[in-house]
């Protein structure tokens, strides 16, 4: 399936636009750099902030049926996947009933099986925030009655690729120049939960079981805590 196209224009960084060598125009520019780590990373809370008006911008200029649920569920995909913490393999099955019980109601959390480890036999706790039912909520008051979320134009299930590309390209067009992608989603639900914990050693270690990681340290590099995040947190032996 083609990679479905974002409904906005995308604006270059710095009015600099990358040319491949057959002349054409480079739209790879928020992909990984030769010679630089092939990690994702994570979004920042200012990052976010950016995200969202470009999502937001989308909604509000779309100008057809199809482009305005292509845009909002391109809004709601990000904003779930920076607050569930699931891979997109598991993200885009999700349903209303997921978060829902019969009655209408929101959950408190919900358990999953991920695609990846579905032969470990291991489930996931997703637990349903504020953010998530607000999400979820702007979504549905467009389009009530919605039973799938993650649904191409043609109405097969999302595919992988189509996500990263609406990740990508939405980076781009909010400005930010680094290697984004759709592991860049569950990687902010981490980063966001460990900067805005008091204590950090508690939050690796809670994330290390939320991610199932083998140590703190692997999670660490994961959610891309810096050097010199690493160097304060050490500092504080000398107070």
């Amino acid at each position: 399936m083609t990679a479905e196209k974002l409904n906005f224009t995308i604006t270059r960084n710095n009015g600099a636009e990358r040319i491949n060598k057959d002349g054409t125009p480079d739209r790879r520019k928020c992909n990984s750099v030769k010679g630089q780590s092939h990690m994702v990373q994570p979004f920042t809370e200012d990052d976010l902030r950016k995200i969202y008006e470009v999502l937001d911008r989308a909604v509000a200029v779309a100008r057809t049926p199809a482009k305005l649920r292509t845009a909002c569920r391109n809004r709601l995909l990000i904003k779930l996947g920076c607050n569930v913490g699931l891979r997109i393999s598991d993200l885009s099955r999700l349903t209303v009933d997921f978060f829902k019980d019969s009655s209408g109601a929101y959950r408190e959390f919900n358990r999953l099986q991920p695609i990846k480890t579905a032969k470990t036999g291991k489930f996931v706790t997703v637990h349903i925030t504020r953010a998530v039912r607000e999400a979820i909520d702007e979504y549905l008051a467009v389009y009530p009655g919605t039973v799938e979320f993650f649904r191409s134009q043609k109405g097969s299930l999302l595919e992988e690729r189509s996500a990263l590309v609406i990740v990508k390209q939405t980076a781009e067009a909010a400005g930010l120049c680094g290697n984004y992608g759709t592991h860049s989603l569950r990687k902010t639900f981490g980063s966001m939960l460990y900067h805005r914990a008091a204590n950090k050693t508690e939050a690796l270690c809670n994330l290390m079981r939320l991610f199932n990681h083998s140590s703190p340290d692997v999670t660490s590099a994961y959610i891309g805590v810096t050097e010199n995040e690493i160097a304060d947190f050490v500092s504080l032996l000398d107070d």
